[in-house]
């Protein structure tokens, strides 16, 4: 099965965001540098892949500004994210909840 070349240069892009060659709040090189890298004639190509990149939530694509990496790993869903935020959200309240402990503590030792 042969891959589309759009999907092959978005699979190469998103393997540089990832490793950080391409760090969140900078930007990709333009269209036309990134034509002449992969060597294809076509914006469309380019364009194909970073809107692919923007949907898994990576690139924020602004047109006349150009792509800015907004994330280092893929949005696999809203599922996903909302699940990530939850757990994020809970690990925050432990944490929260083990800092006014320790204040509390703290505050009582001052007393004493």
């Amino acid at each position: 099965m042969t891959i589309a070349r759009w999907r092959q240069i978005a699979d190469e892009l998103r393997e540089r965001i990832t490793e950080g060659r391409y760090p969140v709040g900078s930007k990709l090189p333009p269209i036309t540098d990134l034509q002449k890298e992969f060597d294809v004639a076509g914006l469309n190509t380019i364009r194909s892949a970073q809107q692919l990149l923007a949907q898994q939530g990576l690139l924020e694509i602004r047109q006349g500004i150009g792509a800015t990496v907004v994330a280092q790993t893929p949005v696999t869903s809203r599922t996903t994210l909302l699940a990530q935020l939850r757990e994020a959200r809970a690990a925050n309240q432990r944490l929260a909840a083990t800092l006014d402990d320790t204040i509390a503590l703290l505050e009582q030792e001052e007393r004493e």
